[in-house]
């Protein structure tokens, strides 16, 4: 009896996994402007097929097991943080919008995030305002900072840089 239960939790784990994306279905997505929803579809194939191809998931059909992989899902977030920054004009909120939607859809499906090390970068900034994130936890966090940059020296000719 415990084989056979097995192998029905295994079969239904098979579907569930391997079942076509749906997240175009949903209202969080249809109510993206529409700037945000060309980043998750190009209108070649069924489904966030933008996505798909980007990550090189098999765009017909879109499969969850794919789509949603937990060693994708961080390309996935800052594909669709680039991509809506370009297309909607840097609204901070239409970049949360559809990181929150393809987030949420997978992790409603059950795929876990492979935890992620931050990186470490060194970057020359110009004057002006930026967006960056990081995970705290599970949830991405959204920040807005100004920059503007400032040289400075000493009689002894050190030179001290300020943010």
């Amino acid at each position: 009896m415990a084989i056979l239960a097995f192998a029905i939790l295994s079969l239904l784990f098979r579907i569930t996994s391997s079942a076509e994306v749906s997240i175009t279905d949903s209202p969080q997505y249809q109510s993206q402007r529409p700037c945000a929803r060309d980043c998750f579809y190009l209108g070649a194939f069924k489904g966030p097929d933008r996505i798909a191809l980007y990550i090189d998931c098999d765009p017909s059909p879109i499969e969850n097991n794919c789509f949603c992989r937990s060693d994708l899902q961080g390309s996935v977030d800052n594909y669709l943080t680039s991509c809506v920054n370009s297309a909607c004009g840097k609204k901070t909120l239409d970049i949360t919008n559809a990181v929150s939607i393809y987030d949420a859809y997978c992790t409603g499906l059950g795929y876990t995030r492979e935890e992620e090390s931050a990186p470490v970068t060194t970057a020359s900034l110009d004057s002006g305002t930026y967006v960056f994130w990081r995970f705290s936890g599970h949830l991405r966090v959204f920040y807005r900072i100004t920059v503007t940059p400032t040289l400075a020296y000493s009689d002894d000719s050190a030179l001290s840089i300020s943010v």
